[in-house]
């Protein structure tokens, strides 16, 4: 999990080097870019868990997560909303075969898809966030082993889950039953 934070972060960093020049500070700092980024290292157990220079960016990391899970769910609830007739075989697969039934299904997924989408970005709950890496792999499984398609078919899809999931973990995993439904403390919020 770290080496893919480290892999991201450098990538950001290295794009933000080249940023214009009216963003650049003394010093080569990004004066707009540190407000908007407010870079404190994230503490975990056992100190702090991204205390390089290329951890210090969790803030936009964060963002980055939210925009690309929300994008997402967004893409995917339209998609379900609109009654994507290229799905139903995937209904099929687990033994659901009429086809009202199936598109009243995903216009009930595709409503709670939008929905999850628009709270990523507002504020990201927790248990809304494990729901969302849980779907992403049943919906990735369905195409593969439990439906139709190729094994890469499964494996494309493993952004589908590992960003949700991503997002959680930088957010921090909950301590107690509480904090699953509260978004991120203060000192964490992305």
């Amino acid at each position: 999990m770290s080496f893919y934070f480290f892999i991201v972060s450098a990538a950001l960093q290295w794009t933000l080097r080249g940023m214009a020049s009216p963003l650049k500070g003394h010093g080569g700092d990004t004066i707009l870019l540190n407000r908007l980024l407010n870079q404190s290292p994230l503490k975990g157990r056992g100190g702090d868990m991204m205390s390089s220079p290329y951890m210090q960016n969790t803030r936009l990391i964060g963002w980055v997560l939210r925009v690309a899970v929300a994008g997402e769910f967004l893409g995917h609830g339209v998609f379900a909303l609109q009654g994507k007739v290229g799905w139903f075989k995937y209904f099929h697969a687990v033994g659901i075969t009429g086809d009202e039934t199936i598109k009243t299904t995903l216009f009930i997924v595709g409503l709670m898809d939008v929905a999850l989408a628009l709270l990523v970005l507002i504020k990201p709950i927790r248990i809304a966030l494990l729901w969302m890496a849980v779907w992403g792999l049943w919906t990735a499984m369905i195409r593969w082993p439990v439906g139709p398609d190729p094994m890469w078919d499964f494996v494309e899809r493993w952004a589908n889950w590992g960003a949700p999931l991503a997002l959680l973990l930088l957010i921090g995993w909950p301590k107690n039953v509480r904090e699953w439904f509260n978004g991120a403390r203060q000192e964490k919020t992305i």
